[in-house]
């Protein structure tokens, strides 16, 4: 049986959703926390609102999001979405 990673990997390569492109292998560099706080800033959330949304402190998204943008090598929340976007993450 593959990992879920493996699985996905296999499957998005099949697919053409961007797996094996260097978007994806950024995003991989990502816990799956900081991942779904890129969703989040995908949708246009604020801090506050993400916080909100997965009941976390304002100051943990604020570390999430400067963790985020240095894996990703951006420099802004535009930009980090528009990686996700092209990984397929979105």
């Amino acid at each position: 049986m593959l990992s879920p990673k493996v699985t996905r990997t296999v499957v998005d390569g099949y697919l053409g959703s961007g797996a094996g492109s260097p978007e994806a292998a950024q995003i991989d560099r990502l816990t799956e926390r900081e991942r779904a706080v890129l969703v989040l800033i995908a949708d246009g959330l604020s801090n506050t609102d993400i916080a909100g949304r997965i009941h976390i402190s304002v100051g943990t998204v604020k570390d999430h999001v400067s963790a985020i943008l240095t894996k990703l090598g951006v420099g802004s929340r535009v930009q980090a979405a528009l990686v996700a976007q092209r990984a397929g993450l979105l």
